[in-house]
């Protein structure tokens, strides 16, 4: 009971990003965010095509030649103990641009228990998703790309794999200003479970829009995210704000309205692009505001 306990926990911990959709899938940590550029636009970014190679992870339509010859380092220490990274390399070669790439979350260190309160020592757990990818042009402003993941999850000694699958096409237009793009994130299945139960994967619909100005440093952009679920409304009924009645003592229920639903959908950011060395960010994402 102990073990699975500490299972539920681990699962759930990195969906903080992703709250109000936790427990609907396995290896949710395939939805984090794996660089700050995309951290700071507000979500993963799908929808500005330049050098960036991290953005191939969130979008393989955006891989292109820009990136060829290309090493992509992040490591995001979070809390705890706990912290992520990504590694990438993209190249060249005549069918078009590929790239391979490592995800992974470590969540620390554990103190394993047994029923009694026994110590069974010390454990780690933690996520991996080896990535490659691949696009193709088609015509001279559409691109079409495929990430295909091994995933491996390890939490002491429960342990599943499975494989996934991104497919998305992005439109740009001739002057590079604009782009858009749409995705769907997470087709596949697990290979071997925890315990033998078989888990969903997050699959995630997403489309985004990107258009910088022509003679300034903004490029603004438009994300709609989760599109597979309309309603991605949390209420968080352990929360200090409710609301009481007067009349009855009685918390009152808690409602949120349609508009408030539909924005959760939506991310909007802000890039002040002044160059390749020095950029400056600025996003909002309602759900995780609301959250």
């Amino acid at each position: 009971m102990v073990k699975k306990i500490l299972l539920i926990i681990l699962v759930a911990l990195p969906l903080s990003n992703y709250a109000q959709i936790g427990g609907r899938g396995v290896f949710s940590f395939l939805n984090l965010s794996p660089s700050a550029r995309s951290t700071g636009l507000g979500t993963n970014q799908i929808a500005i095509r330049d050098y960036d190679l991290a953005l191939a992870y969130s979008n393989p339509s955006l891989l292109n030649k820009q990136m060829s010859q290309t090493v992509v380092l992040n490591y995001i220490p979070i809390f705890a103990g706990i912290n992520m990274g990504y590694a990438a390399y993209g190249w060249q070669s005549t069918k078009g641009p590929w790239q391979a790439g490592l995800m992974y979350i470590n969540y620390g260190k554990f103190d394993g228990y047994d029923e009694t309160g026994a110590s069974t020592g010390q454990f780690n757990a933690s996520d991996y998703a080896f990535v490659a990818g691949h696009s193709r042009e088609i015509g001279n402003n559409f691109n079409v790309g495929a990430n295909a993941k091994f995933i491996l999850s390890q939490y002491e000694n429960f342990t599943s794999t499975g494989i996934a699958l991104d497919l998305g096409t992005t439109w740009a237009d001739t002057s590079g200003l604009t782009a858009a793009s749409f995705l769907i994130r997470n087709i596949g299945t697990q290979l071997t479970t925890y315990d033998g139960v078989r888990e969903n994967l997050p699959i995630e619909l997403m489309a985004g829009i990107t258009h910088k100005l022509r003679y300034a440093p903004f490029r603004l952009g438009l994300i709609i995210h989760n599109i597979q679920t309309p309603d991605i409304s949390y209420i968080n009924t352990n929360s200090r704000e409710q609301r009481i009645n007067i009349e009855t003592g009685e918390p009152e229920e808690q409602k949120i309205s349609v508009g408030d639903k539909i924005f959760r959908h939506v991310i909007l950011s802000t890039e002040l692009v002044f160059g390749k060395g020095f950029q400056i960010r600025f996003a909002y994402n309602h759900q995780r505001r609301q959250e």
